[in-house]
């Protein structure tokens, strides 16, 4: 039988269902799209006291005032910090030299931000030695980087195009240790590929016992090697005082990148590309001021959102909220349109939901109603009319505690009224008596 309780527990469905299924939606697209951002991230950087030590550190200053943790992983240099990028989850981005010999496929999935600066191609001798190109000493030992580091891979191909590589010993030494075999005379030559601000370059330049010994060919060189550049070290830019270098010198340099994961966070990358900014602003040994970062020169194909930031630069957002912030609004700015989606019809359909349950409750009763009148009809005793005079007075009272709204509240009378009418008519019927009194209303007296 349809009754008051049945009828409204259908409406709270009905309302309940509507703030359900949007929030249903908000948190099927709040999964769906990119997580928030982590704390935390871990870069792969370099041989301590390095040029990629150095940045490394920079950027953990730089990052930390935003409020992104950074831990620094040192590594022997480039190599293995492709292979950790590929083979260790917990590494989300690395400094990586222009040109590292491509290994596996794996790589491929790897992308550059930026490219950050052009580190030169150096290669030292002692000065007291008639050593003057690697390009025709023979027997010579040369301290080429650790096994791992991307000197050693550019000096191998370098020596490589130019027939080298079995004329002369490599020995497995580099960063500062190369540097003191060199003045301690148990190499030949040393070779670095790194920034002029590196230590053991600085030491190397200012000691007298040393030479800076020119590689000729750059420009073919770097035609032949498309991930370097040559590039004109003029006389005295490292130390103008002391004439360092006393002459203008073209050498070969090669770009390093900063390279992330496929799995690297779009937030994560977006602050690495404005703390570049903020880093290598006015740094201009090599190259020109504003030349870094860069999208040129770098090794792997362009992340999708470094093209972005190339192009249009930082989001407003970004510019002036925490990253962490600018991320959580700009991820609720993207819910807004399947929130909308559900909300503009829901504005749309919500009067005619609760036209429709107002009236539910009204005209539910009808049935009962005409189950009554149809039972009346039937009806052939005196007692039969007795309950059917006490299921209209039950329902005349239900219907007195139905709730609506103004508007409905005509349709309500109108129900009560048609009830006292089904009333009168059992009264008039041939069955009646006369005098009964159903739903407040009692016969007419005999005249």
């Amino acid at each position: 039988m349809t009754g008051f309780g049945p009828t409204m527990r259908i409406e709270r469905l009905v309302w309940l269902s509507v703030p359900l299924v949007a929030a249903l939606i908000v948190l099927a697209g709040w999964l769906l799209l990119d997580p928030a951002p982590p704390r935390t991230i871990r870069i792969a950087t370099g041989t301590p006291g390095g040029f990629y030590d150095s940045l490394g550190k920079q950027y953990r200053s730089a990052l930390g005032q935003s409020g992104l943790n950074v831990e620094l992983v040192a590594t022997t240099g480039s190599v293995e910090n492709i292979r950790l990028l590929l083979e260790d989850n917990d590494i989300d981005v690395a400094f990586v030299q222009g040109g590292i010999t491509r290994r596996t496929g794996q790589e491929d999935t790897l992308r550059s931000l930026a490219s950050l600066a052009i580190e030169p191609l150096w290669i030292f001798a002692p000065a007291n030695k008639q050593l003057d190109s690697i390009e025709t000493e023979q027997n010579v030992r040369i301290a080429a980087g650790e096994r791992g580091s991307g000197t050693r891979d550019l000096a191998v191909r370098v020596l490589s195009l130019l027939g080298r590589e079995k004329a002369v010993q490599l020995v497995d030494v580099g960063g500062n240790a190369a540097a003191d075999a060199l003045l301690s005379g148990n190499v030949d030559f040393a070779v670095f590929v790194t920034s002029p601000r590196t230590p053991w370059i600085q030491k190397l330049l200012r000691a007298s016992a040393v030479k800076l010994v020119e590689i000729r060919y750059t420009a073919s060189l770097a035609r032949v090697l498309p991930f370097t550049t040559e590039v004109l070290l003029p006389s005295r830019v490292l130390d103008f005082q002391r004439r360092i270098p006393k002459d203008d010198l073209k050498i070969l340099g090669v770009a390093t990148s900063l390279v992330v994961t496929p799995a690297a966070h779009p937030a994560i990358k977006q602050i690495l590309l404005s703390k570049s900014q903020e880093i290598l602003d006015g740094q201009a040994v090599l190259g020109t001021l504003d030349q870094f970062p860069s999208k040129r020169l770098t090794y792997y194909p362009l992340d999708p959102e470094a093209l972005r930031y190339f192009e249009y630069g930082p989001t407003i957002l970004r510019r002036y909220l925490p990253y962490w912030l600018a991320n959580l609004v700009e991820r609720f700015w993207l819910l807004l349109l399947p929130i909308m989606t559900i909300i503009i019809p829901v504005l749309g359909f919500g009067p005619a939901t609760f036209e429709w349950s107002m009236r539910r409750r009204i005209y539910t009763w009808y049935r009962e109603l005409a189950t009554i009148e149809a039972a009346a009809e039937q009806a052939g005793t005196e007692q039969e009319m007795q309950e059917l005079f006490g299921k209209l007075d039950e329902l005349q009272g239900r219907v007195k505690r139905v709730h609506v709204t103004l508007p409905f509240r005509r349709e309500l009378y109108a129900l009560r009224a048609h009830i006292s009418f089904v009333a009168q008519s059992i009264l008039q019927g041939p069955h009646s008596t006369g005098s009964e009194t159903v739903a407040g209303t009692r016969s007419p007296p005999d005249e």
